[in-house]
Parts: C-alpha cells; sequence; structure tokens
C-alpha cells in the first residue's frame, strides 16, 4: 500500500516475501511521488541496494493508480534467463566482485506509457546473450502489472476507495495480532543457533561461522544474526535474504 506495508503476497519462492516491499522501498528512495506516472515502471535487481536476493532476480516496481492517485504497489520478479556479466543467469562462481557476476538496476524507471522504454531495451538487448527471452520476460512482468492494475481498479470500483482502505487497515491489523498471539505462547527467553557455511564459493572448504540469536519477550520477538565478515564470493547474504528468511521461517513455524 502507500505505506509500503504489504497487503497480499503470492509467491513459490517464499522468502521473495521481504524483495516486494524493500523494492517498493528503493524506489520511493530515488523519486518522489510527484515525479512518478500512471504506466511508469521500475526495474530491480541489485541485492545492495534493490532489496533482490541476487541479481538473476529481476523485478518490475509499478504503482497503481485510482483517479489519479496512487493506491498501492506492485512487486513481480522474475528469474530470468541472462542479465548480462561473466556468466549466464546472474551465476558466476568464478566472480570476485558483484561488477562481475552481473548487470544491477538499483530501481530505475525503465517502462514508460505502460511499454519497456526503447532507450532501456536497446541497452537491455546489446547486454545479454538471449536478448529475445529476457526482454519478453520483462514484458511479461508489465502484462502482469497491467492486470493487476486492472483488478484493483474493479475492487475499489465496487468497494469505494475509502471502503477498500478500510478493509487493508482490518486486514494488517488482524494479521498482526495473529502473529502477537503465537508469539505469545512461545516462552521467554533467549534462543541461540549456531551453524557454518561449509564453502567459500572457490573451490576451497572452510568453516564461515554464522549464527542466529531469537529473542522472545512477550508477543515480541527480535532475530540477532552474527557471522563471518563478508568475503570475495557468491556465499554472502544481504537484508533482503535475512529478512526474507527470517519471515518466512515464522510463517512455516507459526502459522
Amino acid at each position: 500500500d502507500t505505506e509500503i506495508e504489504q497487503i497480499a503476497f503470492s509467491g513459490y519462492v517464499a522468502f521473495h516475501v521481504s524483495t516486494s516491499f524493500l523494492g517498493v522501498e528503493c524506489v520511493m528512495r530515488n523519486y518522489t511521488l510527484d515525479e512518478i506516472q500512471p504506466g511508469d515502471g521500475f526495474l530491480i535487481n541489485d541485492p545492495y541496494s534493490a532489496g533482490a536476493i541476487h541479481q538473476g532476480d529481476v523485478a518490475v516496481v509499478m504503482p497503481y493508480f485510482y483517479d489519479g492517485e496512487i493506491v498501492g504497489w506492485g512487486h513481480i520478479d522474475e528469474h530470468v534467463l541472462d542479465v548480462g556479466g561473466s556468466a549466464v543467469s546472474g551465476f558466476a562462481p568464478e566472480a570476485r566482485d558483484c561488477f562481475s557476476e552481473a548487470l544491477r538496476f538499483p530501481g530505475v524507471r525503465a517502462i514508460r506509457f505502460g511499454e519497456l522504454d526503447r532507450e532501456w531495451r536497446r541497452f537491455i538487448e546489446k547486454n545479454v546473450r538471449v536478448p529475445d527471452p529476457v526482454l519478453n520476460d520483462i514484458r511479461s512482468m508489465i502484462a502482469a502489472h497491467h492486470t493487476g492494475q486492472d483488478r484493483l481498479s474493479r475492487l475499489i470500483d465496487e468497494y469505494g476507495l475509502d471502503g477498500f482502505r478500510q478493509y487493508c487497515a482490518i486486514n494488517k491489523d488482524l494479521s498482526e495480532q495473529m502473529v502477537r498471539g503465537k508469539l505469545s505462547r512461545i516462552p521467554d527467553g533467549e534462543y541461540v543457533s549456531h551453524d557454518w557455511v561449509e564453502y567459500d564459493g572457490h573451490g576451497v572448504a572452510q568453516l564461515l561461522p554464522l549464527s542466529c540469536r531469537f529473542v522472545v519477550a512477550g508477543d515480541e520477538a527480535t532475530f540477532a544474526f552474527e557471522g563471518h565478515e563478508q568475503i570475495d564470493a557468491f556465499v554472502n547474504a544481504t537484508p533482503a535474504v535475512m529478512l526474507g528468511q527470517s519471515m518466512t521461517t515464522l510463517l512455516c513455524q507459526l502459522l
């Protein structure tokens, strides 16, 4: 919604629950609302600034309008066939920095009037190995947004804008109450887990420590992660991974 809080989520890879609101937050940092028009869309795949899991997950974020006003946002991502860089599909095991992995889109406006901008289309098709499937994947996400905009408009036509916002608020409140109720049934205390990443990504077996401290106090809980410093391989985790995996674990264990 306009507060960048999730109303609904659908996906086969649950930890992408984090990439959606982080992606919208990225767009909101880069642009002001008065700069954004109906049909604008933003390309996202940068794990460091835009909430992606890795560069192979390319997302399209688009605003949803009603009567000329932004009433929400849509986030759709796909693992596209190729994103340039030194290896296919954003997986570059030999890379030692993010610049060698793939192109990074940090929430750039590449879609105007509901279509991929021709300048961006030319740039992308010259920087990926299989331009037709990649461009068609991006177009499919844009088409899905058009469907989302249409269905949201019909929903608001039926319930009214005030009614839509009221039901969204009720949905969020009930969800929070349910999660807090589940958390309150866990005994207060600290729960600590230790594990290791057993491979450095470059052929050397070594133990990279990782720990998680889960603190429960009443109906609130905190995750605190500690681990090895960042290394020059693809085994590092960015905020989207930490948030997405934590939220997914809560979803599976509590609900």
